[in-house]
């Protein structure tokens, strides 16, 4: 819910990785750089063999070798540049393909979508996701270290499932994994195969936002918020919306004040835009990810939340302190266990923060 930080040690062991040089000065012909230098020496191949597949790249050999001219030469964004520039490295090369071959051909009828097409097997094999994501636990690098390099350990998307990395307790010393988050494709790789190993392009998210919801929609940097550019709590806030029931659907703690404070669920969790800039991707997130009527189940954990937020004021917090000081030290404090004010690795802390922390202070105070 916070932006996520790939620090700069993140991101050269990913490109490295995706490198894979040894020490002899050769290249691991399973990792995206190898592939590409392996295709062009053995002289840019129609019909080329990457494990047991063989691939046909249809379109001319002049053309094959430009765009292999256009791997090389920026490959380092494509693994660490920022999704803009992904997008621009994205749209160049495909500019650069389609422009060679007109050039030969002289198509009207060739489109980039064409384009696409013909490339698409061969730049789904050389960025192979499959060979990251399967390294194991131990190794120096993949998605595992990916994962745990980033801290977090809540689905960055909803904030209302774990994240978590969890190993067999029995092979501790191999460090087997039993779950791990799934790495979800910001872009998916269905259309996108260029980036199929970015980073940028890698998200830990949770089965139900990746696979349930997500999927393969295609989508803009635009439209919703990207956990590695954009705070989600700087964007949005969650909030109550109040409603009074007419006479005749009146019903125990249904009124204003009941759901005010916790006693009552009558009321709707709507997500807003703290100002108009983040308006449209607040408005893309909720769609696409369906935070308000997913978060409609957990409002009993949100009253409860509400209630001790109410109950333990400033003064009470204090005499608890005082007499029970030999359970708190300079770094954890009683506050902190009332309220959640991690947002990226406890569950639900984002709405949590923005009704108990926000919401409240301002019904107290009479602002709202």
């Amino acid at each position: 819910m916070k932006k996520l930080e790939l620090t700069k040690e993140l991101k050269l062991r990913h490109l490295k990785y995706c490198i894979g040089k040894r020490k002899n000065n050769t290249y691991l012909e399973s990792r995206p750089y190898g592939r590409i230098l392996k295709y062009k020496n053995s002289d840019y191949p129609q019909n080329y063999k990457i494990g047991n597949t063989t691939l046909k790249i249809n379109v001319r050999k002049n053309t094959r070798r430009k765009m292999i001219e256009y791997l090389i030469e920026n490959f380092n964004s494509i693994i660490i540049g920022t999704p803009q520039k992904l997008l621009m490295i994205e749209e160049e090369f495909y500019n650069l393909v389609y422009t060679e071959e007109l050039k030969f051909k002289n198509d009207k009828d060739l489109t980039i979508t064409d384009i696409k097409k013909k490339l698409y097997n061969f730049l789904y094999r050389i960025f192979k996701y499959e060979t990251f994501s399967s390294a194991k636990p131990g190794n120096i690098w993949g998605a595992y270290q990916l994962i745990e390099g980033l801290n977090n350990t809540i689905c960055v998307y909803c904030n209302s499932q774990f994240t978590h990395t969890v190993y067999r307790p029995e092979n501790l010393e191999r460090r087997e994994v039993k779950i791990r988050p799934s790495l979800d494709h910001f872009l998916p790789r269905s259309k996108h195969p260029l980036l199929g190993v970015s980073i940028y392009n890698l998200i830990p998210a949770c089965y139900t936002c990746n696979s349930s919801l997500k999927g393969d929609e295609e989508i803009s940097l635009d439209q919703i918020i990207h956990p590695y550019l954009d705070s989600f709590d700087k964007m949005g806030y969650f909030e109550r919306e109040f409603t009074v029931p007419t006479s005749e659907k009146y019903t125990e703690y249904s009124d204003f004040y009941s759901q005010v404070v916790g006693r009552s669920t009558n009321y709707t969790i709507k997500l807003k835009p703290h100002n108009e800039l983040a308006k449209e991707k607040i408005i893309g997130t909720e769609r696409l990810f369906e935070l308000e009527e997913r978060y409609t189940q957990y409002k009993k954990i949100i009253n409860d939340y509400v209630k001790k937020n109410i109950i333990y004021t400033d003064i009470y917090l204090n005499k608890l302190k005082d007499s029970y000081c030999f359970l708190f030290d300079k770094t954890y404090t009683l506050e902190q266990i009332i309220i959640e004010e991690d947002i990226n690795n406890n569950l639900l802390s984002k709405i949590i923060n923005d009704i108990t922390l926000y919401e409240l202070k301002l019904l107290v105070h009479g602002k709202v």
